[in-house]
């Protein structure tokens, strides 16, 4: 089914009204009244001076917020991990699709990326040291570096 040229453009005027009167009224209520003011005055002269006026405090007032923003920026607070663990395993458990879990002796969790690894044992040392994207690479008892991933 095709709209008319007539209804179509009715549609489409209908939807740019709807646009502009939303807009016009979340503008409406962010003005503030000193602006609105402003634009009341009967003068030419005095209605520019004031605008003049309210837009020389509104400049001095965003560069004020702008320096105290590039001076203190707001950053997003890290967790704190670690570079690197040294520790014992305490427990493994076999997570599926030949991979396993592995609590460490200071209650850390970890889980193995690689499928098909050895399983290390309870009491082996183990030196865990950041990788790439997210994960761990871990020595378990003197074996080759094994992928994890920090669950806890």
């Amino acid at each position: 089914m095709t709209l008319g040229t007539s209804t179509g453009r009715w549609l489409g005027d209908a939807v740019v009204a709807a646009a502009l009167m939303t807009a016009s009224a979340a503008w409406s209520a962010s003005v503030p009244r000193d602006l609105v003011a402003c634009g009341e005055i009967g003068g030419a002269a005095e209605r520019l001076a004031c605008f003049d006026r309210y837009l020389a405090a509104a400049r001095t007032r965003g560069v004020e917020t702008a320096q105290e923003t590039s001076r203190n920026p707001a950053r997003p607070a890290r967790p704190a991990t670690a570079r690197e663990v040294v520790s014992t395993v305490g427990s493994v458990q076999p997570s599926g699709q030949g991979r396993w879990m592995l609590v460490l002796a200071d209650r850390s969790v970890w889980q193995s990326y690689d499928a098909g690894a050895p399983a290390p044992r309870v009491g082996q040392p183990v030196h865990i040291r950041k990788g790439t994207f997210g994960s761990y690479l871990a020595d378990i008892g003197g074996a080759r570096g094994v992928v994890l991933k920090r669950l806890r």
